[in-house]
Protein backbone atom coordinates (compact mmCIF):
# COMPACT_ATOMS: atom_id res chain seq x y z
CA UNK A 1 0.00 0.00 0.00
CA UNK A 2 1.28 3.46 -0.86
CA UNK A 3 2.34 5.55 2.08
CA UNK A 4 -0.41 7.78 3.47
CA UNK A 5 -3.27 5.99 1.73
CA UNK A 6 -6.01 4.53 3.87
CA UNK A 7 -7.17 0.98 3.26
CA UNK A 8 -10.62 0.49 1.78
CA UNK A 9 -12.76 -2.07 3.60
CA UNK A 10 -16.20 -3.31 2.58
CA UNK A 11 -19.04 -3.66 5.06
CA UNK A 12 -20.81 -7.00 5.24
CA UNK A 13 -23.72 -5.42 3.35
CA UNK A 14 -21.42 -4.22 0.56
CA UNK A 15 -19.74 -7.63 0.23
CA UNK A 16 -23.11 -9.37 0.01
CA UNK A 17 -24.34 -6.94 -2.64
CA UNK A 18 -21.13 -7.28 -4.64
CA UNK A 19 -21.32 -11.10 -4.62
CA UNK A 20 -25.00 -11.15 -5.50
CA UNK A 21 -24.59 -8.68 -8.36
CA UNK A 22 -21.55 -10.40 -9.80
CA UNK A 23 -23.35 -13.74 -9.66
CA UNK A 24 -26.38 -12.23 -11.41
CA UNK A 25 -24.23 -10.86 -14.25
CA UNK A 26 -22.49 -14.24 -14.61
CA UNK A 27 -25.78 -16.18 -14.71
CA UNK A 28 -27.97 -13.76 -16.70
CA UNK A 29 -25.42 -12.37 -19.10
CA UNK A 30 -21.93 -13.83 -19.27
CA UNK A 31 -18.96 -14.44 -17.01
CA UNK A 32 -17.00 -11.83 -18.97
CA UNK A 33 -19.58 -9.18 -18.05
CA UNK A 34 -19.39 -10.24 -14.41
CA UNK A 35 -15.61 -9.84 -14.58
CA UNK A 36 -15.94 -6.37 -16.14
CA UNK A 37 -18.29 -5.41 -13.31
CA UNK A 38 -15.70 -6.57 -10.80
CA UNK A 39 -12.97 -4.64 -12.60
CA UNK A 40 -15.02 -1.46 -12.56
CA UNK A 41 -15.69 -1.87 -8.84
CA UNK A 42 -11.96 -2.36 -8.17
CA UNK A 43 -11.09 0.67 -10.28
CA UNK A 44 -13.67 2.84 -8.50
CA UNK A 45 -12.42 1.73 -5.08
CA UNK A 46 -8.84 2.47 -6.09
CA UNK A 47 -9.90 5.98 -7.12
CA UNK A 48 -11.71 6.44 -3.80
CA UNK A 49 -8.59 5.27 -1.96
CA UNK A 50 -6.44 7.86 -3.73
CA UNK A 51 -9.02 10.70 -3.72
CA UNK A 52 -11.60 10.04 -0.97
CA UNK A 53 -12.94 13.59 -0.93
CA UNK A 54 -13.41 13.79 -4.71
CA UNK A 55 -17.00 12.57 -4.78
CA UNK A 56 -20.26 14.22 -3.79
CA UNK A 57 -21.24 14.13 -0.16
CA UNK A 58 -24.76 12.68 -0.09
CA UNK A 59 -25.21 12.91 3.65
CA UNK A 60 -22.87 14.29 6.30
CA UNK A 61 -19.84 12.00 6.30
CA UNK A 62 -21.01 9.84 3.38
CA UNK A 63 -19.94 10.15 -0.26
CA UNK A 64 -21.03 8.37 -3.41
CA UNK A 65 -19.27 7.38 -6.60
CA UNK A 66 -21.42 6.33 -9.58
CA UNK A 67 -19.99 3.63 -11.82
CA UNK A 68 -19.44 4.57 -15.44
CA UNK A 69 -20.52 1.41 -17.28
CA UNK A 70 -22.92 -0.21 -14.84
CA UNK A 71 -26.03 1.24 -13.13
CA UNK A 72 -24.52 1.00 -9.64
CA UNK A 73 -23.13 3.39 -7.08
CA UNK A 74 -20.79 2.93 -4.14
CA UNK A 75 -21.49 4.78 -0.89
CA UNK A 76 -18.60 5.15 1.52
CA UNK A 77 -17.37 7.09 4.52
CA UNK A 78 -13.85 8.13 5.37
CA UNK A 79 -12.73 7.34 8.89
CA UNK A 80 -9.50 8.35 10.58
CA UNK A 81 -7.60 5.20 9.59
CA UNK A 82 -9.67 3.63 6.80
CA UNK A 83 -12.37 4.12 4.20
CA UNK A 84 -15.49 2.02 4.73
CA UNK A 85 -17.71 1.06 1.80
CA UNK A 86 -21.18 1.10 3.30
CA UNK A 87 -23.05 -0.18 0.28
CA UNK A 88 -22.94 -1.00 -3.40
CA UNK A 89 -26.41 -0.44 -4.78
CA UNK A 90 -28.28 -0.40 -8.08
CA UNK A 91 -29.18 3.15 -9.14
CA UNK A 92 -32.90 2.25 -9.19
CA UNK A 93 -32.77 1.70 -5.42
CA UNK A 94 -32.72 4.39 -2.83
CA UNK A 95 -29.20 4.67 -1.37
CA UNK A 96 -28.58 4.46 2.38
CA UNK A 97 -31.93 2.95 3.25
Amino acid sequence: MAEGLKPVVLSRRAVESLRKTRRWYAEQAHEALAERFGQEIRSALDTVRHHPKLYQEVRPGYRRIVLTHFPYSITYREESVRIVVVQIVHQARKPLD
